[in-house]
């Protein structure tokens, strides 16, 4: 429901493939929700390498974590939700020098500092909120009106369509390597 998409830049160290990631870490940010495509590197040629975003089952797949001084393949991102204010950032292999790394992160919505806070976003949130808080507040201590409930459900609902990423359809290396391979027709 996060409608910012952000992209940051950081300069990576030789041989360093993890960095925390948040309010005082490594990397000096907003701890991001999460980190999404296109990620990459860019090396002193400004030329631009395309990293893979893995889980941690993936990344605890891999072996030899201090394999590296090249370009980082993998990036994986644990969020951290704990009482720090930071994530963690793990590169595979471990980068050479001279990498600057652009990632692009949702970040969580400003706090509302005063019911009087102004606050510009997109058309369909201010209705989101106001019908999501209603619904809220009714703790179960009084019933919430049909109308104010199925509001609240289409307004939030309208955001999250209008946010969903476009999926990419790739295929498997596996299928499809052939020299002749068509995505419409196959191998």
């Amino acid at each position: 429901m996060i409608f910012t998409l952000n992209q940051t830049s950081f300069a990576l160290t030789a041989s360093d493939g993890t960095y925390s990631i948040g309010n005082g870490g490594d990397f000096n940010m907003t701890r991001p929700i999460r980190i999404v495509d296109p990620c990459f590197t860019r090396d002193s040629d400004n030329t631009d390498i395309p990293l893979n975003l893995i889980d941690a089952d993936t990344y605890g797949r891999i072996i030899d974590k201090t394999a590296g001084d090249e370009t980082p393949a993998y990036l994986f991102y644990n969020a951290g939700f704990s009482n720090t204010s930071t994530g963690t950032i793990r590169l595979y292999p471990l980068p050479d020098s001279g990498l600057t790394l652009f990632i692009n992160t949702l970040q969580p919505l400003t706090a509302f500092s005063t019911m009087t806070h102004t606050l510009l976003m997109p058309p369909g949130y201010q209705r989101a909120i106001e019908y999501n808080y209603a619904v809220e507040t009714s703790g179960g201590f009084t019933n919430v009106d049909p109308q104010v409930a199925m509001i609240a459900r289409q307004s939030k609902a309208a955001i999250k369509g209008t946010n969903l990423p476009a999926p990419i359809s790739k295929l498997d290396y596996g299928v499809g390597a052939g020299m002749w391979s068509n995505i419409i027709t196959g191998p």
